[in-house]
């Protein structure tokens, strides 16, 4: 049985109740909910909505650019904190075992960028 984004994720709370100390993941689980709650989605680009310009340093160097990632086709953005995240360490293989496959046959490419947490829409 293949299990959900959600079962891992789970799996690591799950742990980390049975590893941490007491005040230590209080302060983990109050930090992760004020990211939920400071989140407004109104202010995120929504599927369908073109992404403002942007451009970015790539590891080897090079930039990327919003028109270089859909030159081809439309690309999926997602966002992981930093790379030692646990949950990030997580999801990202998880999309690209599920997610990635369904996306190149719809000719769409699924990019990963760390650090931005979300891509806000252009000011009006």
């Amino acid at each position: 049985m293949v299990k959900t984004l959600r079962d891992l994720l789970s799996e690591l709370h799950a742990e980390r109740e049975r590893t941490w100390d007491p005040d230590q993941l209080q302060l983990n689980i109050d930090q992760r909910r004020e990211l939920v709650e400071a989140a407004h989605p109104s202010n995120w680009v929504a599927a369908g909505d073109p992404a403002p310009p942007f451009s970015l340093d790539e590891v080897d160097g090079e930039r990327l650019t919003r028109e270089s990632l859909t030159f081809r086709g439309p690309a999926v953005l997602v966002f992981f904190r930093f790379a030692g995240c646990p949950a990030c360490n997580i999801a990202l293989p998880y999309y690209e075992r599920e997610l990635a496959p369904g996306l190149r046959d719809l000719g769409a490419t699924l990019v990963t960028l760390r650090g931005l947490g979300y891509l806000l829409k252009a000011p009006d």
